[in-house]
């Protein structure tokens, strides 16, 4: 069966994404990815471009938490806007959780309402854990969370 939803990264992608995330620390880390849909029966986001959120600007970083200043999200929403690109909010979970966490969920929910006011009619969040591994979901404009079924790295 072919998956209703995906996420593709090209292998540097996923590469300059993981060594941001996991800089050696143990705590949490993001990085925005803006993507575009391509044509076809399925939904499929193509990641374009990164804007890696500076570790020394985030006022909290810790194991399980992350708190980022909200200007690398306007600048992912000035870039996006122009040509209607998906934004995925992608940090990592240190602790190896292949799962999003209840303070993910709160964080979604302030956050994707954010986004939605700016533009747009899909965006989503993702986590990756120490061995790659990454997770999505895919929110509109109702704000209900779906997983997104498949994630490559090409």
């Amino acid at each position: 069966m072919m998956p209703a939803s995906t996420l593709a990264l090209a292998g540097i992608q996923h590469s300059e994404a993981r060594s941001h995330l996991f800089p050696g620390d143990g705590f949490e880390a993001a990085t925005i990815l803006l993507c575009a849909r391509t044509p076809g029966p399925r939904l499929k986001l193509v990641v374009r471009e990164m804007i890696p959120v500076p570790h020394d600007a985030c006022a909290r970083r810790v194991r399980d938490a992350i708190t980022w200043p909200g200007a690398y999200l306007e600048k992912a929403i000035d870039k996006g806007d122009v040509e209607g690109l998906a934004i995925i909010l992608l940090h990592s979970h240190p602790g190896g959780l292949f799962a999003f966490s209840e303070v993910d969920d709160a964080s979604d929910a302030i956050t994707m309402s954010s986004l939605f006011q700016a533009y747009g009619d899909l965006h989503g969040s993702a986590i990756m854990t120490p061995d790659g591994a990454i997770r999505a979901r895919l929110y509109g404009p109702d704000l209900k969370a779906s997983p997104v079924d498949l994630v490559t790295v090409c």
